[in-house]
């Protein structure tokens, strides 16, 4: 991953290449968001980063592809999703709909591995949506 730092007595910025991995992305764009997958307790107060994409933006089936990697990668350490969680913005609607969601219909999660894993969206993102 190609990440730089540049200092200025104003901000202090964190410049780097579109990089979603796996050879997805293409590294010559500058990034302009990272989409990051956290692991968070539900039982127990922890939290901790599973991965991070340096993007300029994502497509759908490329989200899923990470959101399913990273289910994958937690259920090898015996850890299960229970909820994937995110925003609103279309983009996440659309990687809902591909996992299998249909909220329209009131299906609010997906099938892996004879369990359901439910896809809600952030409560706190969502009022400020709202407001």
């Amino acid at each position: 991953m190609n990440i730089t730092t540049m200092s200025t007595s104003f901000l202090d910025t964190l410049l780097g290449y579109e990089d979603i991995g796996n050879g997805i992305g293409d590294t010559t764009r500058e990034a302009k968001e990272a989409l990051v997958l956290m692991a968070v307790g539900m039982k127990e107060k922890w939290k901790v980063p599973v991965s991070f994409h340096l993007k300029r933006g994502v497509m759908a089936d490329q989200q899923k592809t990470l959101i399913m990697a990273a289910i994958d990668a937690l259920q090898e350490q015996n850890i299960h999703a229970r909820v994937v969680t995110f925003d609103g913005a279309a983009t996440n609607m659309s990687t809902a709909k591909k996992l299998g969601c249909d909220y329209e219909h009131d299906v609010y999660y997906f099938q892996y591995e004879n369990r359901q894993i439910y896809v809600t969206l952030d409560a706190c993102h969502m009022l400020k949506v709202l407001r």
